[in-house]
Formats: C-alpha cells, sequence, structure tokens
C-alpha cells in the first residue's frame, strides 16, 4: 500500500485493528507496554481473527503476522503515516500519549483515537495540530463490526477524505461525525440500551436476553457482547457519559 501504519495498544481493540490493516496489505507496527500483550495479540492474528475475517468475508490473505512488527518501543512509529491509539479508556494517559505521538511523528501525519467515550477536542488540548486529529472509532467487536466512527470537530477537510479513505481501503463503512458528543453515536445506543436491559432484570435472565435478541436477527446476544467488551471498558464508557450527561447513564 505504501503506508505505514500504527497501532499503539495491543488488547482486545489494538489487535483486530492492526489486523485489519495488516490483512488490506498495510504495513503495521503494533505498540505495547507489555510483552505478554503483543505474544496475546500474535497468537489472536496467527489464529482467532483470521477465522473472523474469513467468516466475515474480508479475508486476504493466508496469513497476516509478515505485515506486523511488534513491539515495546513507541519510537517504532516515527515512519508512520497514519497512527491509531487504542489504550486504557483514561482522559490523562490519552491526552499524554497524543502529545508524545505529535512530537514524534512528521507533520503530516494523521493521529488518530480509537476513543470509546471521550470526544476529539477533549484529547485534542494539548496538540499543536489539532486539524491532523481524528476520532477512528471501531465498534466491538471490531472485525464483525460493519462500521468506523471518524471526524468530530478538529480535523481538517483535507485530512478528514483522507481518513474516510483509509476506513474503506480496511473494507469497512466510515461515519462521519461532524460534531462531538461523549461516547459518539454507537456507544450512546450501548450504554442507553444497558439501562434499559436492567429492567428486564426482573422477569427475565441473561441467557433469555441473549436468546431473544438473537431471534430478532442480532448476530450476538446483549450479555455476549457485554462480556466482549469487558466489564473494565463498559464501566469507564458509563463513568465518561455520566460526567458529562449526569443522570440520564
Amino acid at each position: 500500500m505504501g503506508v505505514k501504519v500504527g497501532v499503539i495498544g495491543a488488547g482486545t481493540m489494538g489487535a483486530a485493528i492492526a489486523a485489519l490493516f495488516a490483512n488490506a496489505d498495510y504495513d503495521v507496527v503494533l505498540v505495547d507496554v507489555s510483552e505478554e500483550a503483543l505474544k496475546k495479540a500474535k497468537e489472536r492474528h496467527e489464529g482467532e481473527i483470521l477465522r473472523e475475517l474469513k467468516e466475515v468475508g474480508l479475508k486476504k490473505r493466508d496469513e497476516i503476522t509478515s505485515k506486523i512488527e511488534y513491539t515495546l518501543d513507541l519510537e517504532d512509529v516515527k515512519d508512520c503515516s497514519f497512527v491509531v491509539e487504542a489504550v486504557v479508556e483514561k482522559l490523562p494517559a490519552k491526552i499524554e500519549l497524543l502529545e508524545k505521538l505529535e512530537q514524534l511523528l512528521g507533520e503530516d501525519c494523521i493521529i488518530a483515537t480509537n476513543t470509546s467515550s471521550f470526544t476529539p477536542s477533549e484529547l485534542a488540548v494539548k496538540l499543536k495540530r489539532p486539524e491532523k486529529f481524528t476520532l477512528f472509532h471501531f465498534s466491538n467487536p471490531p472485525i464483525v463490526r460493519e462500521i468506523v466512527e471518524v471526524g468530530g470537530e478538529t480535523v481538517g477537510e483535507d485530512f478528514l477524505q483522507k481518513v474516510v479513505d483509509v476506513v474503506k481501503s480496511i473494507g469497512k463503512e466510515p461515519v462521519v461525525l461532524r460534531k462531538d458528543s461523549r461516547g459518539h453515536i454507537f456507544n450512546r445506543f450501548l450504554c442507553s440500551a444497558v439501562a434499559a436491559v436492567g429492567w428486564d432484570f426482573r422477569k427475565f435472565s441473561p441467557p433469555q436476553v441473549d436468546a431473544a435478541m438473537k431471534n430478532l436477527g442480532s448476530p450476538a446476544g446483549f450479555f455476549e457482547l457485554l462480556d466482549y467488551i469487558g466489564m473494565d471498558v463498559l464501566l469507564m464508557v458509563q463513568d465518561s457519559l455520566i460526567e458529562a450527561h449526569g443522570g440520564r447513564f
């Protein structure tokens, strides 16, 4: 592709994002502070993620690990022209990382965030080039879900078009958001659904709720999805939305 992509964070989301880029023939640098996380990501790239790519009709390569550099050193992304952060959903940690990335990367590099809840404007507070910073949010599970939420109020139009093209190149559908809102679209729906499903506990068990959703055509049950996302992540998103919107969430 002639484009080198960096992904910061090798957890559930970061590993899948790296796989989507590698599958689309990008050269990928996957960075994490944990060697164990990188090892687990590589194992997923050699097994379950390849199966997921095939199941959803996206698989383009028989293997993807040869396209991915697994590293503990953030400096290894310095030659990338597109970098996505997918680290822990904590505002100070993300702001600090993004500031480091901007200092490390070239002026034409697009920096993106896979934040589940915070807005691009909040994350760009220490950036000198906020117009080259964009939302790049994948819904869980990233391989299966069709959309990627992109944009926000900081990114410039020329760079936004490049971001849209990148999303399409990995087989996903871009949804452009012009306004910033914590939780974006998908996770505002998700957290509202969490509140609504809570009422169902009066009469139904989680397996019954999941069975009902699958009978309606959902590829996964509601609690199955929450288990995949992780309750730690869900609570971080919920706290972020409560901070912004109060009792509504």
